[in-house]
């Protein structure tokens, strides 16, 4: 990931925002403190409608939660 700065956290931010609906949690919990900021960066995300619905579903394999993303062994 050379050259990406943060970005899993930018990741877990755009993902959790648009997911959750929650501006002042998910700036809370990556330690955004200006809103404008934070909207210019994760308000109108340029990915697939479903795909924040996915991130969220990411679980260990042999999890038996319903509609989960499955990953095999490596």
């Amino acid at each position: 990931m050379k050259g990406r700065h943060d970005v899993l956290r930018h990741t877990y931010a755009i993902y959790h925002f648009q997911y959750r609906a929650n501006l002042h949690r998910t700036m809370k919990d990556i330690g955004h403190t200006l809103v404008k900021t934070f909207k210019d960066h994760y308000e109108n995300p340029d990915f697939e409608a479903d795909a924040p619905n996915k991130y969220w579903q990411v679980v260990p394999e042999g999890t038996t939660a319903p509609e989960v993303v499955q990953f095999a062994a490596s």
